[in-house]
């Protein structure tokens, strides 16, 4: 009898533990509760022209934007992505990159002016600055989890 007893209140604080837990899981990933940690959303690597001094084509390279945006513009960036990246695209190609011209020095400055222009062309609220990198660089597991959220969101918006 003692042995029953013991099982039925063993089973109903399981029970009670796991709805009061899936519960917390239900509302904490209700979309207006989202949050992420990182200050930054890594870009998909852009493959863009770069020219001599004779503005003749030399060879396409791959390069890493960032967007460093504020926590409460975050998920409103995030949806966007696909926008901030074609008028980046978009930019690279109205403005050549010249091959003398691609050093870190030069491609901050072309940081700000992309900003700028998806500024003025997008009307985004949210992002503080705008990196340019050469090359893929590799994202952290953190960046690939926001990275990863951010499309988890763009799908579910469709």
């Amino acid at each position: 009898m003692r042995f029953r007893l013991f099982l039925l209140i063993s089973l109903s604080v399981l029970v009670f533990s796991f709805s009061s837990l899936a519960k917390d899981n239900a509302e904490g990933s209700r979309e207006e509760d989202f949050y992420m940690t990182s200050d930054f959303i890594q870009l998909p690597p852009l493959w863009i022209p770069t020219y001599n001094e004779q503005k003749k084509f030399r060879k396409m390279q791959v390069f890493t934007g960032r967007l460093f945006v504020s926590e409460v513009f975050f998920k409103n960036i995030c949806l966007n992505v696909p926008k901030i990246t074609d008028k980046v695209i978009l930019y690279l190609n109205r403005h050549p990159l010249f091959k003398d011209n691609l050093d870190q020095k030069h491609l901050a400055i072309l940081g700000q002016d992309i900003l700028a222009s998806v500024n003025k062309d997008l009307g985004l609220e949210g992002i503080r600055s705008f990196e340019l990198h050469r090359g893929d660089i590799k994202q952290t597991e953190e960046a690939k989890l926001i990275n990863s959220n951010c499309n988890n969101m763009r799908l579910t918006k469709e």
